[in-house]
């Protein structure tokens, strides 16, 4: 881990988190402990400068995040002494629960599934910990009451996995299989098709899963080295690096009839390996450590529109109005000015149906800054933004710390005159003692 980053300004506290856990355990796996010595709160303050207002980032002249607090990873899930298994991917549903995966890292194997309730992200309460002795985890989604996961294991190489996840956040496996390919790498969902990708000796593997208990096989297209995948409208969009480069567009309807509508290889600024989309703009991290910006329209073209290098190796990523955070292994998280310089600058997150972006916009993406950590390494492999009671977090899966999180402070512009209570625009984040409330001589930036 490089020196800490100097944005960095200094810790207030360190205490311990108490939450109620259960788990629950299925054929082949056992269930870990309700250990709530794992979490805990940290309430570090990350302050990163901006040059200029930043829309989508709340502020001026600077930003403030809060690392509110983490949670360990489950120590039983490890198959090496002295080696903890990694945070690999990360997935909220829309009743605020967190499912993390884990594996190991090198040659070893070992994975966990974890589900975390984070309806009060100050306190979040650990409700499920499967243990996976035999099999490795890379990436999961949460939907309402199911999970989906995938990796893969030494014998019977990828893999994927269905979960019922219970009101309470209980986990119960429900359904495994074995997919072509090395290691599973990435999921996309749409509606009830979900698509299984898998890396090296691999490609796409799609399934109905109307009943998450028992996924339909609908069919297969070959892509050597696919990372990642996508959709938009009803195309399925996906990445490939190394012998197959490129923005793959496949035609399939979910009835498992793929064919390649095109490759979208030339103009790339680098093989992509991760992205998300952001409007009509795809936002993708290349295996060359570089962040690209790419001009979609409703026909599924793509042209590029900008890039910007980037340090460390691109894991993953989130993007939201302006700003993505790219989970850059061992250097953190960088946190990039996506939009900023572009003319025109219409509000791309925004286009009516059937509006398409300008043939020839000008993106400059501008690296702000990198969450590092004081003594205490880690490595980003993905993040994931949310809105919880109408505040914005970051949500980060880490190889060594395990699940990290991060509040985006909400500066406010007060006036003259006027009364504010300390306790409802800080939450719980009370830095310095206050009064109950107090007023503004004059216009301040706080």
């Amino acid at each position: 881990m490089r020196p800490p980053h100097p944005l960095i300004l200094s810790v207030f506290c360190l205490m311990s988190i108490t939450s109620c856990g259960s788990s629950s355990s299925g054929t082949g796996i056992s269930a870990g402990p309700a250990d709530d010595s794992r979490v805990t709160a940290r309430s570090e303050i990350f302050s990163l400068s901006t040059p200029k207002p930043t829309p989508g980032l709340i502020g001026g002249d600077s930003v403030d995040f809060v690392y509110v607090a983490d949670i360990a990873s489950p120590a039983g899930a490890s198959t090496t002494a002295g080696v903890p298994v990694q945070a690999t991917s990360l997935s909220m549903n829309a009743a605020n629960q967190v499912a993390v995966v884990y594996n190991m890292a090198g040659p070893s194997v070992g994975g966990a599934l974890e589900i975390i309730d984070f309806s009060t992200p100050s306190k979040p309460s650990i409700k499920s910990t499967l243990i996976y002795k035999t099999e490795d985890f890379t990436d999961v989604i949460l939907g309402n009451g199911v999970a989906y996961v995938t990796g893969g294991d030494d014998i019977n190489g990828a893999l994927l996995k269905t979960f019922k996840i219970d009101s309470k956040g209980v986990a119960t496996e429900t359904y495994s299989t074995t997919v072509q390919g090395y290691m599973g790498v990435a999921l996309a969902l749409n509606g009830n098709i979900l698509s299984v990708i898998t890396g090296n000796n691999g490609g796409v593997y799609q399934y109905n899963v109307q009943n998450p208990a028992s996924p339909v096989a609908l069919g297969t297209y070959s892509i050597n080295d696919a990372t990642d995948a996508f959709y938009f409208q009803s195309g399925l969009y996906v990445l490939g690096v190394n012998s197959q480069p490129g923005i793959f567009a496949l035609n399939t309807a979910g009835s498992g009839s793929f064919s390649l509508a095109a490759v979208f290889s030339s103009g790339l600024d680098a093989a992509p390996a991760r992205a998300v989309v952001d409007g009509n703009f795809v936002v993708t991290t290349a295996s060359s450590n570089q962040l690209g910006v790419y001009s979609q329209n409703h026909a599924g073209t793509f042209s590029s529109v900008g890039a910007t290098a980037l340090q460390g190796d691109g894991n993953g990523l989130a993007a939201v109005n302006n700003a993505a955070f790219l989970a850059q292994g061992y250097v953190g998280l960088e946190w990039a000015d996506l939009y900023g310089s572009m003319n025109p600058a219409p509000t791309w997150s925004n286009l009516p149906k059937g509006v398409t972006a300008p043939a020839n916009p000008s993106v400059s993406p501008v690296i702000r800054g990198v969450f590092e950590f004081v003594n205490d390494p880690g490595s980003a492999n993905q993040v994931l933004y949310a809105e919880i009671n109408k505040k914005p977090w970051w949500l980060m899966a880490d190889g060594e710390r395990g699940l990290r999180w991060f509040r985006q402070k909400l500066r406010k512009h007060l006036k003259a005159s006027m009364t504010y209570s300390p306790a409802a625009e800080y939450d719980d984040e009370r830095l310095v003692a206050m009064t109950e409330s107090f007023k503004i001589p004059s216009t301040l930036d706080v």
